[in-house]
């Protein structure tokens, strides 16, 4: 199957990389103008999309069948454009060639956003120990909005406006963080 995924992603058979990526190996390949997204599947189906609607294209795709039929040279392409040296990812790919879509990562995501590194247990646990203190900032803030809070409605005096209540907790709640 030949996918163009309106997130940027081109899918060739069991291949994904970004289409930034696929236009340095097939610079000719477009879609055509209005159109978001293609799915081809030799002798089934072969579609186009604009986002609402699905318009049905002849069978076979010259094209699509020519892609399919390469899927292993731009594995290879990928490859060679990516590889690790010492631990870490060296590219011969432009700038900006890759699009990252963090909701829809694909089996290219790790390398496309750069965190192809796995996190050593002291780097974990400092970032543990840091969300944890975050935590108790934030819980100590709320209390002490609660606090003035439960104050005043024990007491609707200490305040005369909801302007006035609204800003003493504010106040109480920055206050508490660092």
């Amino acid at each position: 199957m030949f996918s163009h995924h309106p997130d940027g992603y081109i899918k060739i058979g069991s291949f994904t990389c970004s289409l930034r990526e696929f236009l340095i190996d097939e610079p000719a390949y477009s879609l055509p103008s209005g159109m978001i997204g293609r799915r081809y599947i030799p002798d089934k189906e072969h579609l186009l999309y604009d986002g609402t609607t699905e318009y049905a294209q002849p069978i076979p795709w010259a094209e699509g069948d020519a892609y399919l039929a390469k899927e292993a040279v731009y594995l290879a392409a990928h490859v060679a454009r990516w590889y690790l040296t010492n631990g870490i990812p060296v590219a011969d790919v432009p700038d900006g060639a890759f699009t990252v879509i963090p909701a829809r990562p694909g089996a290219n995501y790790v390398f496309e956003a750069g965190v192809w590194r796995a996190k050593t247990v002291a780097e974990l646990s400092a970032e543990k120990d840091a969300a944890a203190l975050q935590l108790q900032h934030n819980k100590a803030a709320i209390d002490a909005c609660l606090e003035e809070l439960f104050a005043f409605v024990k007491n609707p005096t200490l305040h005369a406006t909801v302007g006035s209540l609204l800003l003493a907790v504010i106040t109480r709640y920055k206050s508490k963080l660092p």
